[in-house]
C-alpha cells in the first residue's frame, strides 16, 4: 500500500480570486440547470394537458346573439386549435429535435424530425387517456438529455448541430405534412373525447363511484 507523503503536499493560501475562479463556473452551471428545469417543467405540463389552452377566446362572442354567436364560437375554437395549437406543437418538436441533434449530431434531420413529431403526438394521445401518464412521457426525453449533458458534456457538438439544421429547408414538405397531421390528430382526439363525455358525463361517473 502506498504511503502518502504528507511533506510533499503543498498548501495554497485562500483568496477571493481563487474562490471566484472555482465558484463562478459552478454558479453558471447551477443557474443553467435550474433555468432549463423550470422551462421543461412548465412546458411539458402545458403540453401534457388534455385541454391545452385556457385562452377562452369564445368569451369575445358573449355580446353577440343568435346564429352569429354560435358561428363566432366555432370560429374562435378553430382559431385556437387550427392555428395557435400547431405552432406550439411545432415549437416543442423543434426543441426536442435540437436536443436529439446535440446528443447525436450524426442523425439525419429527417429522422430527427420524425422522432420528435412521433414523441409529441404520443404525448398528446396519452393526455386524453391520462394526464399523469402524459406528463411522465413528456418529461422523459428532456430530462434524459439533461442527464447525458451532466455526465458527458464533451460529447455535444454545437457546430455539427448547426450544420445539420442548415438542411431544414430541404425537408419543408415534411413540416407541412406534420403540421396537417397534428391538427387532424388533435381534432380527432377532441371529437372522440367529446362523444365519450356525451355518453359518459363526469357527473354520472362520480355517482357510480
Amino acid at each position: 500500500m502506498d504511503i502518502i507523503n504528507i511533506t510533499g503536499i503543498q498548501t495554497a493560501a485562500f483568496s477571493s480570486t481563487g474562490a471566484f475562479s472555482v465558484l463562478f463556473p459552478l454558479f453558471i452551471f447551477i443557474f443553467g440547470i435550474t433555468l432549463y428545469s423550470i422551462f421543461v417543467f412548465s412546458f411539458y405540463r402545458f403540453l401534457a394537458r388534455e385541454n391545452i389552452f385556457h385562452l377562452n377566446l369564445s368569451r369575445h362572442s358573449e355580446s353577440l346573439s343568435g346564429l352569429i354567436k354560435h358561428f363566432s364560437k366555432v370560429l374562435f375554437y378553430i382559431l385556437e386549435y387550427l392555428f395557435i395549437f400547431p405552432l406550439f406543437i411545432l415549437f416543442w418538436a423543434g426543441v426536442l429535435s435540437l436536443m436529439i441533434f446535440l446528443m447525436d449530431p450524426g442523425q439525419h434531420i429527417q429522422n430527427v424530425l420524425f422522432i420528435s413529431m412521433a414523441f409529441v403526438a404520443s404525448v398528446r394521445i396519452t393526455a386524453y387517456y391520462n394526464e399523469q401518464l402524459s406528463q411522465d412521457l413528456a418529461k422523459l426525453l428532456p430530462f434524459t438529455f439533461l442527464v447525458i449533458l451532466l455526465i458527458d458534456i464533451s460529447s455535444f457538438s454545437v457546430t455539427d448541430t448547426l450544420a445539420s439544421f442548415r438542411m431544414i429547408p430541404l425537408i419543408w414538405k415534411h413540416f407541412i405534412y406534420y403540421f396537417i397531421f397534428i391538427v387532424c390528430l388533435e381534432f380527432l382526439l377532441r371529437i372522440i373525447t367529446g362523444i365519450y363525455h356525451f355518453y359518459h358525463p363526469p357527473a354520472l361517473l362520480k355517482k357510480k363511484v
